[in-house]
């Protein structure tokens, strides 16, 4: 998230942040007690939250997108 506040470095950002996102369902994924965790949702509304309170060069499109996840695992 640090490089969202270095103009030069927003594409490389984006990147990292779709890494993250995979890594979120890898390790869902994992967890064989999936039905009964809140994992994923738990590490998507952290990574909402810091979203929204520390980068704000993150487009609207992408916050939208994290929202629906978010909406889908309630």
């Amino acid at each position: 998230m640090t490089l969202t506040k270095v103009k030069g470095k927003e594409s490389e950002s984006l990147q990292w942040f779709e890494k993250a996102e995979k890594l979120f369902e890898v390790i869902h994924n994992e967890i064989s007690f999936k039905e009964g965790c809140n994992l994923l949702f738990n590490m998507l509304l952290h990574y909402n939250f810091m979203l929204n309170d520390f980068s704000a060069t993150v487009d609207r499109q992408k916050r939208q997108e994290l929202v629906e996840k978010l909406k889908n695992q309630v």
